[in-house]
C-alpha cells in the first residue's frame, strides 16, 4: 500500500498558516501523511554586494526551526486530527512555485495559501499559487 502524502506549503504568513490548518485537517481525512514544505530563495546579493549561491546554513536552519515550531503550534490546535498524522518537513532552496510542484510531484494534494509575504500580497490569487495550480500534476487547494 502506498502512502498518501499532502503537502502544504508554508512561508509564515497567515495564508500559509491557515493552509496548515486545513491540511492537517485534509491529511486526517485521508488517512495521509502531512509534509509543512518551505523555500528559501537563492540570494542574489547580501549587504555586502557579494554574490551567494546558497543561503547560509543558518539561514536553512532558522526557517527549519520556525516550520517545527508551526508544526507543533498547529498541532497543538487541532489535537482530534494531529493523533492521527504524521508530520514532517522539508526546508527547499530555489524559486518558491518549481520548489513547491517539485515538492509535490509524488503527492494526492498540495495545499497553498491564498497570500503570501510576497510583493502581490494584494493579488486576487498569489503567484505562488497560481504557479501551483498551472503546473502541479496532484490537486492543489488554495486556502483563503
Amino acid at each position: 500500500m502506498t502512502l498518501v502524502t499532502v503537502i502544504v506549503g508554508v512561508d509564515g504568513s497567515p495564508g500559509s498558516r491557515a493552509a496548515a490548518e486545513y491540511a492537517l485537517e485534509e491529511a486526517a481525512l485521508r488517512n495521509a501523511e502531512l509534509v509543512f514544505v518551505t523555500v528559501v530563495m537563492m540570494p542574489e546579493h547580501w549587504a555586502s554586494g557579494m554574490l551567494a549561491t546558497q543561503p547560509s546554513p543558518e539561514v536553512v536552519e532558522g526557517v527549519r526551526a520556525e516550520i517545527v515550531a508551526l508544526i507543533n503550534e498547529v498541532r497543538a490546535a487541532h489535537p482530534a486530527a494531529a493523533e492521527k498524522v504524521s508530520c514532517s518537513s522539508a526546508v527547499r532552496i530555489g524559486e518558491v512555485g518549481p520548489q513547491m510542484v517539485e515538492a509535490a510531484k509524488d503527492a494526492e494534494v498540495l495545499v497553498v495559501g491564498h497570500r503570501g509575504r510576497g510583493r502581490l500580497a494584494s493579488a486576487v490569487l498569489g503567484s505562488v499559487g497560481l504557479y501551483c495550480v498551472l503546473h502541479a500534476t496532484c490537486t492543489v487547494t488554495v486556502v483563503r
